[in-house]
């Protein structure tokens, strides 16, 4: 229960998520079957009391929930990982410099020596 109410407090950001990862939609659907535990809840939320789980299926997805949470974290981490920046292309050491000089990049701008 406590999973689904921190779910429920940025409910936008991980239906965001789950629409980009199918897995993840799965997942996050496995865990909510294991909170449904009284027909009062099911009847609140507009389900039917045949949609409660047995104890066979809750069971299972006990046993499933540890790597469940191991690869969201997983998902997560990759999701947050930033882009590699780009360099944009610069002119090559031979190249004629941009400034117009008519000089090569080297002998000119590129020159670290030089201040242009």
């Amino acid at each position: 229960m406590g999973f689904n109410q921190a779910v429920a407090l940025r409910a936008d950001d991980w239906n965001a998520w789950a629409d980009r990862h199918e897995q993840i939609a799965d997942d996050l659907e496995r865990v909510f079957e294991l909170t449904l535990v009284d027909p009062e809840q099911l009847e609140d939320m507009g389900l039917d009391s045949t949609d409660l789980p047995d104890l066979e299926t809750r069971i299972a997805a006990m046993v499933e929930l540890p790597p469940m949470l191991q690869d969201m974290y997983i998902q997560r981490q990759e999701d947050q990982r930033p882009e590699p920046v780009r360099n944009a292309e610069g002119p090559g050491r031979n190249d004629l410099c941009s400034c117009g000089s008519g000089r090569k990049y080297k002998k000119c701008c590129g020159d670290s020596a030089r201040l242009h």
